[in-house]
Parts: structure tokens; C-alpha cells; sequence
């Protein structure tokens, strides 16, 4: 599975959309869940949550696949995030004791929570990814002294926009 080539956005909406129409079959069939006994109603209320598990997982693959591929950014950590939500939604659902919407509101409140606040911000993550990315490249490229003066760092960017084939324009 993590070999496959996904879209770029394909996958992540797909899943949604899934799961959004799945919920909504769903809230037709919750009289019936919750009455005693046996019925078909039940049986496809239950059947339906299951459906929702193999197209939230891919889109989880997808996004986690993009970000090991090509580096975390604020769209890619909120598309994880948006999926960590989903898999947890899914998986309440699965359980039939469970009254799911008691639940989706703290959910959803701690994940923005933890994805805005704190060290595992968005922001946080990001800045110091693309910080150790920098870095990284000023080591490769011979400069071990920071900061560096404005005379290096022109130097610097014209030196990576001369690999590049393109002519820097620094002022």
C-alpha cells in the first residue's frame, strides 16, 4: 500500500466523501439501531460502518506517503490531521455501544487543540522541518558560522541559484 501512487487531492476528498455520505445513510437507520432485537435495518446500519474504514485508511496512506516523499507543509499537516479525526470517527463508529455524536464535538476540539497550540503545532512543526532544511543545505554548502553576514548570504543564494541555472537578482 505504500508503494501506490496516489493523486495529489483525489484520495483525501473521496474518502470524505464516502464517510459523509455513509453518516448520512446511517442517521436514517439509527431508529432501528438503537431498538431491541433483530432487523435488516440494523444489519445495513452496521454493515455501512465498515464500508467508511478502507477509504479513510488510503487517504491516511496518501497523506502520510506525500509527506514522507516530499516534506511537511501547513496543507499536509491539516490533510493528517483531517484524517487522524476521520480514523478516530470511524472507529467510534464501529463500536455499537458507542452514541457517536456525543463524541465528534470533544474530538474534534482536542485535534484542532493539539494541531494549533503547543509544540506539535502546525506552525511549529513546519518551521522547524524547513529550519533543519536550511541548515542542512548551509553545512552542505560549507558555512559553519551563524548568522551569517549579508556579503554570505548573498553569496549563498546566488551560489543555489546558479546550480539551479537561474541568475539571482539580490539587492
Amino acid at each position: 500500500l505504500l508503494q501506490w501512487e496516489f493523486p495529489t487531492k483525489t484520495t483525501f476528498f473521496l474518502a470524505v466523501g464516502v464517510l459523509a455520505c455513509v453518516l448520512i445513510i446511517q442517521n436514517k437507520y439509527y431508529p432501528a439501531t438503537i431498538q431491541p432485537g433483530h432487523s435488516s435495518e440494523k444489519t445495513i446500519a452496521r454493515v455501512l460502518s465498515y464500508t467508511c474504514i478502507f477509504p479513510i485508511a488510503t487517504a491516511t496512506i496518501a497523506v502520510i506517503q506525500r509527506i514522507s516523499e516530499y516534506g511537511i507543509t501547513p496543507s499536509r499537516f491539516t490533510a493528517l490531521a483531517s484524517c487522524i479525526f476521520l480514523c478516530i470517527i470511524t472507529i467510534l463508529n464501529c463500536i455499537p455501544k458507542i452514541i457517536l455524536s456525543k463524541y465528534v464535538a470533544i474530538i474534534f476540539c482536542a485535534i484542532l487543540t493539539v494541531s494549533l497550540v503547543g509544540p506539535f503545532s502546525e506552525t511549529n512543526i513546519t518551521r522547524n522541518v524547513w529550519l533543519k532544511n536550511i541548515e542542512k543545505t548551509l553545512v552542505s554548502e560549507g558555512y559553519t558560522a551563524y548568522p551569517l553576514s549579508e556579503k554570505d548570504t548573498k553569496k549563498f543564494f546566488s551560489d543555489l541559484w546558479d546550480k539551479d541555472g537561474r541568475k539571482a537578482s539580490i539587492v
